[in-house]
């Protein structure tokens, strides 16, 4: 009698598990990858937009400061939360700065306060310090701190900046 050999192809159990294991390693590991990449993703755009928001208070107070005549608060070598600054023209004063709602405003002469950070920052520190001498002009030291707003968030990764200036505004001649 002959016997008769198969000839079907396929895997063995063996090889199938082989594979499968091989597969799951694989997917784990571009899986970790894509989270790690998104993750950074997230925490350079908060990054990004702390920074953003920072600089562009830090920018409209310092042009604000250039173009002012004089400081009236806070007071020579005391501190504040508010600036107040005198201007030329009488209808940009006064010109004040500060914080409220978490969020940095201008309010220039009778208008409106206008926010100059976003809804998902918030103000961690917003400090003017007049350093003036009696003689030569007013001098304002600012400290600037700017957060994500995402508190109970998990999934949002905590990040902050802080910009320190000092501005000198010397004394106008008449």
């Amino acid at each position: 009698m002959k016997t008769r050999q198969s000839t079907i192809a396929g895997f063995t159990l063996i090889e199938f598990l082989l594979y499968m294991t091989i597969s799951v390693v694989m997917i784990v590991l571009i899986g970790t990858i894509g989270i790690t990449v998104i993750s950074g993703n997230v925490k350079a755009q908060a990054l990004e937009e702390v920074r953003y928001n920072a600089e562009f208070a830090m920018e409209k107070m310092m042009i604000a400061v250039h173009a002012a005549e004089s400081i009236t608060v806070p007071e020579p070598w005391t501190s504040s939360n508010t600036l107040v600054l005198v201007n030329e023209d009488a209808a940009l004063n006064p010109t004040i700065f500060g914080v409220s709602e978490g969020k940095v405003y201008q309010k220039v002469g009778s208008l409106e306060p206008q926010f100059l950070t976003s809804e998902r920052t918030v103000v961690g520190e917003l400090v003017f310090r007049n350093v003036s001498f009696s003689e030569g002009g007013d001098t304002l030291q600012i400290v600037l701190t700017v957060e994500i707003d995402a508190p109970n968030r998990v999934d949002q990764p905590h990040s902050s900046t802080t910009y320190r200036t000092t501005i000198h505004i010397p004394y106008k001649s008449s």
